[in-house]
């Protein structure tokens, strides 16, 4: 069992003082804790990692629609400290996925330049909290 856990988070929810005994059982603790945040936030980032594919997509230029289809979200990266989730287009279209994100200077019918990189940009100032709403989740859950 996890034991009880009660105090205040940075976001001001309760969170974390575990009952231990010894230290083995602290390291433990820490252990499970840390690898609860790390699920949550690498589950957050892949999230917003879809999310931000999604809106790039419609933002793709599409000729015959190869470009569009060649966005991915590729499985998360995650070491014990570090989660990373990258997303990207080329594949088939790759020949041609740099030249028509960078030319600010070509008009397309549909969709525009840096079709994946505005809506990153975007997302950016939401993402640290929605890691942090996942976080705090996973922390209430852990404790239980």
């Amino acid at each position: 069992s996890a034991g009880s856990i009660t105090a205040a988070s940075s976001w001001g929810s309760s969170v974390a003082s575990p009952h231990v005994k010894g230290i083995d059982d602290l390291e433990r603790f820490c252990a499970r804790a840390l690898d609860a945040v790390m699920d949550a936030g690498t589950r957050a980032l892949t999230v917003e990692g879809n999310e931000a594919m999604t809106d790039a997509k419609q933002q793709t230029p599409v000729d015959v629609g190869t470009l569009r289809a060649s966005g991915t979200v590729f499985p998360p990266e995650r070491s014990a400290t570090r989660a990373t989730v990258t997303l990207g287009f080329g594949g088939a279209a790759s020949d041609y996925t740099v030249p028509v994100h960078e030319r600010l200077d070509v008009s397309h019918p549909t969709g525009g330049p840096k079709y994946l990189e505005r809506p990153v940009l975007a997302r950016a100032p939401r993402l640290g909290r929605a890691i942090a709403r996942e976080v705090e989740s996973a922390l209430k859950r852990f404790a239980k």
